[in-house]
């Protein structure tokens, strides 16, 4: 936390995010494909963090 102001879970949250808006952006994936690759087992929960 003292490196990047953040909790670790947060930090791994703000990382799945990036990486999925890399996808978003880059690729033709629907959104399901691209929660699961960035580790979401639900679309519904990566739908809340991607807010």
């Amino acid at each position: 936390r003292r490196q990047t102001g953040q909790t670790v879970q947060r930090w791994i949250i703000e990382r799945r995010m990036a990486a999925a808006r890399s996808l978003l952006l880059e690729t033709n994936q629907v959104v399901e494909q691209i929660a699961a690759q960035v580790g979401y087992h639900h679309v519904v929960h990566f739908f809340r963090q991607f807010r």
